[in-house]
């Protein structure tokens, strides 16, 4: 049993020290501050993830508990809005809600039709390395990371530019329901409003005229009675949102571990398609968009002799399991040669996410276009900030000189 904040600078700044002493110690660890389990080996992982019938992903809607970190005490009003509207997406649903969303988006998401979206990221990634401006520093985050997915999934849902400063700021609004501000609700909830006001009317024009984006996927499961308007709001923000924040995050962290492995870049530089897939997989285990994730138990279960209960909570520690060295070959060492790589960057069955073709080819044409253009990738300067985000491993910015 541990009483550590998870939110503390330490545990934000070097996860892996924090859960990488959890995995070999106290595996499956109850932390009396939060109320909640730590899963942190590998095969506990796989074993969580293939029994989605004991630990459900519609925790939000579900939980009892009171949010943690706390909140203030006249905020529930907005915590409740958030629980109703977060608690619809396809990523907090359970069978049968969850399959019937997902069904609804699977044409979009095929690998075949993720295919036909890779000229768009070329084109994208070309155009936004243009603009970098060899031996200079740049903050690679805005001028690179972030304008890649946001442009590429706003254009799959069939969103123009004029919104996508809106959907950023909303964005960052809605990572906040992992931060441990006490006013997070209230903002969060004013996110909701605002890309409510954008969707809901894109939808209906799509009712009326679909126009083969992921919208009409929305509005055609709204006409059909498939769903409602509250259920296509909430999922294609998911879509919006999470399809270019973890992007954003696989990006800056796989440069910055390049950065750090100037071998690994120049194996890159010297390598084929084939070397930007086996990085991109390296990149999402080495330093990965995803921390940890939360699920609640839906009856008692035994876990390494412990007795866990229905009703709490339970996070599987991602950036533990994927450097688990027992099934991982010098699991802290930054290797892009790495084959097979069995991590669980996106989760495993039947949640497995949905747009994990979509962000392996951006993280591909990135790397591989970055290395096409510039030798060598430098850090301008040593001090990362993280963001204090319990779910995403975020950087503030990535100063960097690119040669």
């Amino acid at each position: 049993m541990t009483d550590q904040d998870l939110f503390a600078p330490e545990v934000i700044q070097d996860p892996y020290s924090y859960y990488g002493k959890l995995r070999e110690t106290d595996p499956v660890c109850w932390n009396s501050r939060h109320s909640l389990w730590l899963l942190t080996r590998h095969e506990d992982l796989v074993w969580m993830l293939k029994n989605p019938e004991v630990f459900s992903s519609a925790y939000i809607a579900n939980d009892t508990k009171p949010p943690y970190p706390d909140i203030h005490h006249d905020h529930f009003q907005y915590f409740e809005r958030v629980r109703s509207f977060f608690g619809q997406m396809l990523a907090q649903n359970d069978q049968p809600e969850h399959q019937i969303v997902r069904q609804l988006l699977h044409r979009s998401f095929t690998p075949r039709a993720v295919e036909s979206w890779r000229p768009l990221v070329e084109r994208t990634v070309e155009s936004l390395i243009d603009r970098i401006r060899p031996g200079r520093e740049v903050e690679l985050l805005s001028e690179f990371a972030l304008p890649l997915p946001l442009r590429v999934i706003a254009n799959i849902l069939g969103i123009s530019e004029p919104d996508y400063e809106l959907i950023r700021e909303v964005g960052e609004k809605f990572n906040q329901i992992n931060h441990p501000e006490p006013d997070r609700m209230l903002r969060i909830d004013t996110g909701i409003s605002e890309l409510n006001n954008l969707l809901e009317p894109l939808i209906h024009a799509r009712q009326k005229k679909p126009c083969g984006d992921v919208l009409s996927d929305f509005a055609i499961g709204v006409e059909s009675g498939i769903i409602n308007m509250e259920s296509a709001v909430a999922n294609a923000a998911l879509i919006l949102v999470a399809g270019h924040e973890t992007t954003i995050n696989l990006v800056c962290n796989g440069v910055l571990a390049f950065a750090r492995h100037p071998e690994q870049w120049e194996r890159l530089r010297r390598g084929s398609g084939t070397t930007g897939r086996l990085a991109t997989e390296e990149c999402l285990r080495y330093d990965g968009p995803v921390k940890t994730t939360s699920r609640l138990l839906v009856r008692d279960v035994v876990c390494r002799e412990r007795e866990l209960r229905a009703g709490e909570r339970v996070r599987w520690v991602t950036a533990s399991g994927n450097r688990d060295p027992r099934r991982f070959q010098s699991p802290d060492a930054f290797d892009i040669s790495r084959d097979p790589n069995p991590h669980l960057g996106f989760g495993l069955g039947v949640h497995h996410c949905l747009g994990a073709n979509i962000a392996r080819l951006e993280g591909q044409e990135a790397f591989l276009g970055l290395a096409r253009r510039f030798a060598s990738v430098d850090l301008a300067e040593n001090e990362l900030r993280y963001q204090p985000n319990l779910n995403f491993r975020s950087l503030h910015e990535l100063w960097v000189t690119l040669n």
